[in-house]
């Protein structure tokens, strides 16, 4: 996915969709979007008169342009809910917004669209970030295993204006909006992946390549070393798996010379059938999910060292399946570790 910012006016910019926001009860419009209703001839206006735009958060009416005083085709007006509400639910609401008129311009099988940041009494750069990353985000899909079914359309570039805005804050929110949103999509990308695919070996494998392409420090303990280290609690777990545990710790080390290290550690159970005390049978395949904890690790370490965080980090997760055979512990072992 293409992310650009620019800075252009709302009204000469040549798009397929331009989005622009409104806010519920609204009764006097500003900003970007009086403009794009006035280039209209009022036409958004008449649409809050009539009730059909309500602002309300997760809505969206579509109009199409047909005026010369627009260079737009369509505009997209998204709800942004009450301007009252408190500064984390507007935010929150930007975050709808721009994802309702992502996934918007994926039905309409358009290319690419351009959007305004919806910054209304928000600090400008948490509004750019907040905005270009739920545009992207709302995309995702996860159709590795996919053929037949797979989608074929999707977009290719998001162009995000901001009028009088600094040209400078507007890029460093969308570089740090492009990693975060690589680092969330490998997050994804684990967590969905099935159980046959994601194993507790491909989980270490991932957080190697990440350790590799950014210059970290990794350990990877395997059956012998977590024997060695007495950590029966985990190998009592992998007992009734044939696939071998990982335990994983990742370093980052920030430049210069930061004191404060976060520590963050996560779950790494790859499939979680409960062992000898079976799960229920509806929903079992999503027990693939019970490693979302060390995938998140993965992704925020990796996202630590992408955007330089000026603290150090270690991130931990040991990784192994749960599943029942001859093997595995019964309720009442007992283990030390």
């Amino acid at each position: 996915m293409d992310l650009r910012v620019q800075q252009a006016s709302v009204t000469d910019i040549d798009t397929p969709l331009l989005v622009v926001n409104v806010f519920e009860g609204v009764s006097q419009l500003t900003g970007d979007t009086a403009a794009v209703d006035t280039a209209l001839g009022g036409q958004i206006s008449r649409l809050i008169a009539d009730g059909e735009i309500s602002g309300e958060p997760a809505t969206i009416t579509v109009i199409h342009n047909s005026r010369s005083g627009l260079k737009a085709r369509r505009v997209a007006v998204v709800g942004l809910g009450k301007q009252s509400d408190s500064e984390l639910d507007r935010l929150e609401n930007v975050r709808i917004a721009a994802a309702t008129a992502a996934r918007t311009a994926r039905d309409l099988k358009l290319d690419t669209f351009t959007t305004v940041v919806h910054a209304d009494g928000l600090a400008f750069e948490d509004a750019a970030r907040a905005t270009m990353e739920s545009s992207i985000l709302a995309l995702y899909r996860y159709e590795q295993f996919k053929e037949a079914t797979k989608s074929r359309h999707e977009l290719s570039g998001i162009i995000v204006i901001g009028g009088g805005a600094d040209l400078a804050a507007l890029e460093r929110a969308a570089e740090l909006a492009r990693l975060t949103c690589d680092a969330v999509m490998k997050v994804r990308d684990l967590s969905v992946g099935p159980g046959n695919f994601v194993t507790p070996s491909y989980l270490s494998e991932q957080a190697r390549a990440v350790a590799d392409q950014y210059g970290l420090e990794i350990t990877v303990w395997g059956k012998d070393e977590l024997r060695a280290h007495g950590m029966n609690a985990i190998l009592a777990v992998n007992q009734g798996s044939v696939q071998p545990p990982a335990f994983v710790v990742m370093r980052y080390k920030a430049a210069g010379t930061a004191t404060k290290t976060l520590a963050v550690v996560g779950k790494g159970i790859t499939f979680d059938s409960g062992g000898i005390s079976i799960k229920h049978a509806d929903g079992m395949e999503y027990m693939r999910h019970d490693m979302t904890g060390a995938a998140t690790v993965i992704g925020f370490v990796q996202l630590a060292a992408a955007g330089k965080l000026p603290v150090n980090v270690v991130g931990v997760f040991a990784a192994t399946e749960n599943l029942p055979s001859g093997s595995a512990y019964k309720p009442g072992d007992v283990f030390k570790a």
